[in-house]
């Protein structure tokens, strides 16, 4: 195996190991809500793992020396990419989600605040 593709190969490999190992226990053991302030953080993350996924095979497509093989690479590309932008929106659409729920409670809380003091 060319020795670029297979530190490629291993690179995604292992970034597979280190959620499985890492990651998707604690998503497992975990019961407990996620508090709402939270919720956007592993979007943008899964998002960025998932643009580099796309990055990488957008680029090593051209190398490919079967137009079918590079046509699915180019595929897998845009794909990718375009699920990485729909969760970049679910990111953006739950922290302003987080972002009003924190004003609403910030505003209740000083008008609770407010009508203990007054008389």
């Amino acid at each position: 195996m060319d020795t670029d593709i297979k530190a490629m190969a291993d690179a995604v490999r292992e970034a597979r190991t280190r959620i499985r190992e890492d990651a998707l226990p604690r998503a497992r053991a975990r019961r407990d809500d996620v508090p709402e302030g939270d919720e956007a953080a592993l979007l943008g993350a899964l998002a960025a793992l998932v643009d580099t996924v796309a990055e990488l095979a957008g680029t090593i497509h051209m190398r490919m020396t079967g137009p079918d093989t590079r046509t699915a690479y180019w595929r897998a590309d845009q794909r990718l990419r375009a699920q990485a932008e729909n969760l970049r929106e679910d990111e953006r659409k739950v922290a302003a989600k987080a972002e009003e729920s924190a004003r609403q409670k910030e505003a209740r809380q000083k008008g609770k605040e407010a009508s203990q003091k007054t008389p």
